[in-house]
Parts: C-alpha cells; sequence; structure tokens
C-alpha cells in the first residue's frame, strides 16, 4: 500500500474583516502559518534542464518512503527516497533499459495498483503525437517493468483517476481527454475497464453518452460520492480558452455513476457558470459528512467573480439536496494579480495540522512575478499564507507527500522556467513542512 496525504500540526488563527466590494466577510488569518523551507529539505537531484511536468507520490519500493514520478518530455524519471542521503534518481536502475529511450512527451503518471498484487504500479499519460498513454507496472521490487499501451483517446489525455466505477474490486482507469490554453483541442473522455489483471477495455458506452462531448476541451477529472449514494461520481473541468463555443470559458460536467460503470448527466446540479476551470479537489469542507469541491480556474479571459472556485454540497448542514452545488463567492481570492491569474492545478491537505483542508495554486507566472499561492482553509472560506516564499516560475506539477516520517505534508513543485525572468529554471523544488 502506498500513502499520499498526511497531516501535519496546529496553527493558532485569529479573525481579520477583508473588503470584497459586494460585502464583508470574516476571513481566518493565521498568526501562526505553515512553514515550508527549501533550505533544510532533502537532497535532490540536480537537474536544471528537467522540466518536469506532473507529479505523483508513492512508495515505488514500499520500504516505508514515498518515492516521486515526475513525467518530462523524455518520458519519466524516477527519484527514490532515500532518507539522510535525500532522493537520488534511479531511473536508469528501475525503467527497463527498452523503454529509456522510446518513453516521450510524459504529461502526467498517475499511480495505483492496477493488478492486485500490492504494489503501486504507474499509469503515464502521453501528450498528443508522442504515441499512446503507457501502463508500467511494478515488479513487485520497485522496477517497473515494459511500458504496454493503453486504449487511445481522441486527441490528448490531460488527466486521470483509477478508481472502481463498476464495483468489482479493481481499479478502472478515466481520462480527461482534450488541452485548452496555447492550443484548443478537444475529444471525447475515455473509461477504460479493467478486467482485474491491469488489462483495460474501452467502454464504448461511455464514449457515446450525449453528455460526453467532443467540442470542449476537459481538463481535469475527479472522482467523489457526490450524492452519498455508495457510487463513485465524476467531476470534469473544461476551458474554453480559444472560444470554440463563441465565447471563453466553458460549464464544468458532473456525471452520477450507477455501481456498474454507467454514468447519467447530472450537471443540472452545478452553477450556471461559464468559467475556465484546470483542476478540482473534493473536499469536505463544512465538515457534514459530504464532499464538497474546490476548483482551480484561470482567471485570464473570464474574470474571477464569474468563476466558481469553491463549491458548496447542498446536503448535509446545508439542508438541500446532496448532489447539488452552489457557489460561494468570495470565498477563495478571486482578483488576484496578473502575475498569477493563470492558475494550473490545484494541490490539497492539512499544512498546518488543525483538522482543516489548506489549499495550493500552481500558477503560470506573468510579469512582474508572483509566488505559488497557498491558501489556509477555515472551513469554507481561506486566507492567503504570508509566509510561504516560493519565488516566481511556471509550476508544472506538485504533489503534497510526507517524505521524512515526521507527519505532517511536504511539497514538490516542477519548474517549467519561468515568463517572469524567475531563477528556478528546469528544476525540481522541495519544500519541507518546518511547522513542527
Amino acid at each position: 500500500m502506498w500513502i499520499l496525504l498526511t497531516m501535519g500540526l496546529a496553527a493558532t488563527p485569529q479573525v481579520s474583516s477583508t473588503s470584497l466590494g459586494a460585502g464583508v466577510r470574516s476571513f481566518p488569518s493565521p498568526t501562526i502559518a505553515p512553514l515550508f523551507s527549501e533550505r533544510r529539505a532533502p537532497r535532490l537531484p540536480f537537474a536544471p534542464a528537467l522540466f518536469g511536468r506532473g507529479v505523483a507520490a508513492a512508495d515505488l519500493d514500499r520500504d516505508g518512503a514515498p518515492d516521486f514520478v515526475i513525467a518530462t518530455a523524455n518520458g519519466a524519471v524516477l527519484y527514490m527516497n532515500r532518507g539522510g542521503a535525500g532522493f537520488v534518481d534511479e531511473t536508469a536502475q528501475r525503467l527497463p533499459s527498452a523503454a529509456q529511450g522510446s518513453l516521450t512527451g510524459g504529461t502526467l503518471p498517475v499511480i495505483g495498483d492496477v493488478d492486485g498484487d500490492g504494489w503501486p504500479d504507474v499509469v503515464l499519460l502521453v501528450e498528443g503525437g508522442s504515441g499512446p498513454d503507457l501502463l508500467l507496472r511494478n515488479s513487485g521490487t520497485g522496477q517497473l517493468l515494459a511500458p504496454i499501451a493503453l486504449p487511445p483517446v481522441e486527441s490528448a489525455s490531460s488527466d486521470a483517476v483509477l478508481v472502481d466505477v463498476d464495483g468489482d474490486g479493481d481499479l478502472d482507469l478515466v481520462r480527461a481527454v482534450g488541452s485548452s490554453g496555447h492550443v484548443n483541442d478537444a475529444g471525447h473522455d475515455s473509461l477504460a475497464l479493467n478486467s482485474g489483471a491491469g488489462q483495460f477495455v474501452p467502454s464504448h458506452a461511455f464514449d457515446a453518452a450525449r453528455w460526453n462531448s467532443d467540442e470542449i476541451p476537459t481538463t481535469g477529472v475527479t472522482a467523489l460520492d457526490a450524492n452519498g449514494d455508495g457510487h463513485l461520481d465524476l467531476y470534469f473541468t473544461r476551458a474554453d480558452s480559444g472560444a470554440a463555443t463563441g465565447s471563453p470559458g466553458a460549464k464544468n460536467l458532473l456525471v452520477f455513476g450507477d455501481g456498474s460503470g454507467s454514468f447519467v448527466d447530472r450537471s443540472n446540479g452545478l452553477p450556471d457558470l461559464q468559467d475556465n476551470s484546470y483542476d478540482a479537489v473534493p473536499v469536505d469542507l463544512d465538515a457534514d459528512g459530504d464532499l464538497d469541491l474546490v476548483v482551480c480556474n484561470s482567471v485570464i479571459g473570464v474574470p474571477g467573480a464569474n468563476s466558481g472556485d469553491v463549491l458548496v454540497n447542498q446536503g448535509g448542514a446545508q439542508g438541500g439536496s446532496p448532489g447539488v452545488f452552489a457557489d460561494r463567492p468570495d470565498s477563495i481570492e478571486e482578483a488576484p494579480l496578473i502575475s498569477e491569474a493563470i492558475r494550473l492545478g490545484i494541490l490539497a491537505d492539512d499544512v498546518n495540522g488543525d483538522g482543516r483542508t489548506d489549499v495550493l495554486l500552481r500558477v503560470h507566472d506573468l510579469p512582474p512575478g508572483g509566488e505559488q499561492p497557498l491558501f489556509i482553509g477555515a472551513g469554507l472560506d481561506f486566507a492567503r499564507a504570508t509566509n510561504f516564499d516560493t519565488g516566481t516560475f511556471i509550476a508544472a506539477g506538485g504533489a503534497f507527500a510526507d517524505i521524512d516520517g515526521d507527519g505532517d505534508p511536504d511539497l514538490l513543485l516542477t519548474a517549467a522556467g519561468s515568463a517572469a525572468g524567475g531563477s528556478s529554471l528546469g528544476n525540481a523544488r522541495l519544500f519541507l513542512n518546518v511547522s513542527r
């Protein structure tokens, strides 16, 4: 088994008021913000030309310490956690030699035990034109076996989750398809059902569903039980920066699962917003037993006031219907500086150990430069942490993981250069949580 997220220690909050234009809402403003130190973090391999993309953390060799799999233009690299010795690049030792020259265009690793042997396997998403997405199974020693081509998708996969959608006890593969940014590209989202031994068969019914459009790029997917019926549902984020539908922005998609691998559209339970969303995490923000959504929206092209960043499930304490979501305006910073307005992804964990979820937004920096903003949660609202300093760069990927076994989440971010003169180049950046 592998563990990705863990908890940290408590901070002491105080309450302040911030003017939000349409009204005033009280925000928690921590007097002791969570502290991360890059200087005190374990050593990473020196790789200024890495230009990593997506990141996943898992204990590949089951030695009790999380390792990192980082997707790159050349496929993937494996940074193995060696405790006091820091992280060691063991790509050459742990990827088959035949694969090392053939893996290209990796964009995101997704990790799960697809064959039921208790060892984490790796699905590597690959950019369009570089070949199919790949499965690299774990040999049972931490070595990865020769890559196996997965069923193809239209366009290219932007995100994926490994979850059991048909209730047969193994992990199926759901992929979001499309891209929106410098280039707009779309295709039907994909479900590949696991035969039970890590062999995936495409679900043609999923591909052909009326709600599964190939017009609007899908940028992310997350699985959650939105309506509390015990079956997994899917939330797809969408973006239309190229205005394929006539104007920038697109409504996101929510489909309810019945536990057999079939899904029905329930997007009428989402706010009627046309935003540019790139990622989302399900979290029970108000501790009422149902899952809310925190969404990463780029506010270039679509103003923050027109974006749904925190979507509150109307079941539980809200007294409404489970699986119906309402936008909570101004819950999180909706009008960032232009230097942080291109939001690429979201990471969530309890970084200060107060039992509430905090979020970090990965951003593509712009002049004059900004940070990777960290927001401290207090139920349904968030306040920006003021003493978390990353410097300015493009954060192409990231993951929280307890790398030193002290019970709080540390942070790895991959830098893909900077549009504002930052000095990160293509290095990976490791930040140790020092709140203890």
